[in-house]
Parts: structure tokens; sequence; C-alpha cells
């Protein structure tokens, strides 16, 4: 953990020496220390926990940033084929407060820790 920078990695400036290696080891260690941020909660309930009321409980955070890293693959032909259409559906939207967030919990059946866990 002490290797992890605090700052992002600037590639699009000619004087630095950046490799793919350094992005891709970058990329792991922030992964890892995002799941575990998420191992620190002490149950599987705690997951279904909405932080605030405007927002969705902690799962869709956990599949959302696989989600996007998906989506932005697709997006720039690097893949064609869905990990999951069915959580990249569920995951995608829902992160700024915008008018077309559905945050009514009615309209989801969220997928348990696990099955998020085998698809991150």
């Amino acid at each position: 953990m002490n290797n992890l920078s605090n700052r992002s990695i600037v590639i699009n400036n000619s004087k630095t020496s950046v490799t793919r290696e350094q992005i891709r080891a970058y990329f792991h260690e922030t992964s890892d220390l995002y799941e575990r941020l998420f191992q620190t909660l002490n149950s599987d309930e705690a997951y279904y926990v909405k932080p605030i009321h405007l927002r969705h409980p902690l799962i869709f955070y956990y599949g959302h940033t696989n989600t996007f890293f998906i989506n932005k693959l697709i997006l720039a032909g690097l893949i064609t084929k869905r990990v999951n259409p069915q959580f990249e559906s569920m995951f995608a939207v829902g992160v700024d407060e915008m008018g077309w967030d559905d945050v009514n919990e009615m309209n989801y059946n969220w997928p348990t820790p696990a099955e998020v866990k085998d698809y991150r």
C-alpha cells in the first residue's frame, strides 16, 4: 500500500516516461484498495444500506466501478462482448443524483456481494 500514488498518472505529457506496466500496476493497486474498502463491511446486509436516501445502496458502488470500465472498453472497441449485461445495466447509472436516476429500491433485484465479487 505504500506504493500507491496520491495523484493520477499523467499519460498525455511528452515529458513523462509512464509505461504500460506502471499504468497496469496502478490500476491493480487502486482496484485492490477499493476491494479492501468493501471488505471492511461486517456483513452481507451492510451492502444493502443506503449511505443517504438519494443514493443507491453500497452494493451498487461495489459493482459500479467495474461496469464503468467495461462500458469504456466497449466504447473504445477494445472488447465487443459484455461480461454480464444484467449487472452492466443495473450498475451503470445512478452515481450523480440526476433526475433520471432510479433510486426506487422496488425496481432492483440487487445481487449478492459474492455475485458482484465474482463479476469484479
